[in-house]
């Protein structure tokens, strides 16, 4: 007991607790005017939810230990800490709604309510709280205030929270003005976590990361994106350019000829046309999860992606890194070096590696995939042996720039690297494909 008041004591003293307690509405703009469902993940805590497009997501349960605010509701609460019960003052210059929620340490919900304020001084009474360190939100449309609050030597468990005025006590159930609907969903939230949100409406798919600072609606950005095989290809919008946010896996060209799917070793070696793969020759397995692995031929034909997209030329590619790094995406928050390749990873199927800042390292969490790139693993398929290899340890993508007369410019991601780097392969091997939108 001893050392939970002196800790106790510690926080009171240095810091206040703000109880981030959000809500997310989701709305379309672009190539669709409305939303069917919305997969929400949180990629520092690698949760995540699915809900319908006029749901509302709530994030709750957070507590971000900040320095000291102003407390613009003049918040009170005494006796503090307590055992039996607290009363809780305020002063708001605005009457209507207030809502009042109370958080335990370890970022859970205890109760949670809504009260109409008068004007002047309002007085709030909690009881039935176990021991426990708590934080106490009141807010409006204008103003909140969070305080701690510390209940000692108590076996309670049924939480409430009263109202007082001049009639007497009233318990603040009886005054709630509206439940949520069951359309509200709820997800841990912890200030600074990035949420991958991606939208699906109809055919259409829309990626984009979010690091919410507030209660928001969500604007997803809908590009149409389906190759000649009729895939549907989730897209993000990065600065003012379009992508692919997962690798291309047509079979056609988008003038309907079909790909040469090349499986044999020795005859993709001594290829000089279009060819493609999966990886392994495991279609079941990798199509999804990694695209094709094509070669440079493809590319050289200029239509492989679906109509109003191309493959980029490395000047495009130089266009993102470009944004990404004076942007901020740089693990390390410096924006004078290439140092973004985390934040184009996807946060799955990449093999460890405890470099500082790596790919494969799973530090810095709320950079990981903070672009909603969602770069995969995918490997490559060598132009000299056509074996298969690096699958989980690189990421590498064709560029429309030719090298000399016998190889192209790529762009790859290294599980051991914490930057983007630009090689050249013979144009035989096997890499994958992403896309860039047309302006």
């Amino acid at each position: 007991m001893k050392r939970f008041l002196l800790l106790l004591a510690i926080l009171l003293i240095n810091y206040s607790l703000n109880a981030q307690d959000y809500q997310l509405g989701f709305v379309a703009e672009g190539d669709a005017t409305s939303i069917d469902s919305v997969l929400v993940e949180n990629l520092a805590q690698n949760t995540s939810v699915v809900i319908n497009g006029t749901d509302i997501l709530h994030l709750v349960g957070t507590l971000d230990v900040r320095n000291n605010e102003k407390n613009s509701l003049n918040l009170s609460i005494f006796p503090n800490p307590f055992t039996e019960f607290s009363k809780i003052h305020f002063y708001t210059s605005n009457a209507g709604k207030n809502y009042v929620s109370i958080i335990d340490i370890s970022g859970k919900k205890v109760i949670e309510t809504v009260f109409n304020s008068e004007i002047g001084m309002n007085r709030l009474k909690v009881s039935g709280l176990s021991s426990g360190l708590y934080a106490i939100t009141i807010s409006n449309d204008q103003e909140q205030s969070t305080m701690m609050l510390s209940c000692v030597e108590s076996s309670n468990s049924n939480p409430k929270i009263s109202i007082e005025n001049d009639m007497g006590e009233k318990e603040m159930n009886t005054l709630i003005c509206k439940k949520r609907p069951e359309s509200t969903i709820q997800m841990q939230y912890n200030h600074g976590d990035v949420l991958k949100v991606t939208a699906f409406a109809n055919s259409h798919i829309a990626v984009k990361t979010i690091v919410p600072e507030a209660s928001q609606v969500v604007n997803n950005e809908f590009h149409a994106c389906v190759d000649r095989d009729g895939n549907n290809y989730a897209v993000v919008v990065i600065g003012a350019q379009v992508w692919m946010a997962e690798n291309l896996r047509t079979t056609h060209f988008n003038n309907g000829n079909a790909i040469a799917n090349i499986t044999d070793n020795g005859i993709w070696t001594n290829l000089t046309g279009p060819a493609y793969c999966w990886y392994n020759n495991d279609e079941n397995t990798y199509k999804k999860a990694y695209g094709a692995l094509y070669n440079w031929y493809v590319v050289e034909q200029g239509n492989v992606c679906p109509v109003g997209w191309t493959v980029p030329a490395d000047t495009l590619w130089t266009v993102l890194e470009n944004y990404l790094m004076y942007n901020g995406f740089s693990y390390d928050g410096q924006i004078t070096s290439n140092k973004v390749a985390k934040s184009l990873a996807s946060t799955k199927n990449w093999n460890y590696y405890n470099g500082t800042g790596a790919v494969g390292n799973t530090d810095y969490p709320n950079w990981r995939n903070k672009t909603g790139f969602s770069a995969q693993p995918a490997g490559s398929r060598s132009y000299n042996s056509g074996v298969f290899s690096n699958s989980g340890a690189s990421a590498n993508w064709w560029t429309s720039t030719e090298y000399l007369t016998s190889g192209g410019r790529y762009v790859n991601l290294n599980r051991m690297n914490a930057h983007i780097y630009r090689h050249y392969y013979d144009k035989t091997g096997g890499y994958s494909i992403r896309c860039v939108k047309l302006n």
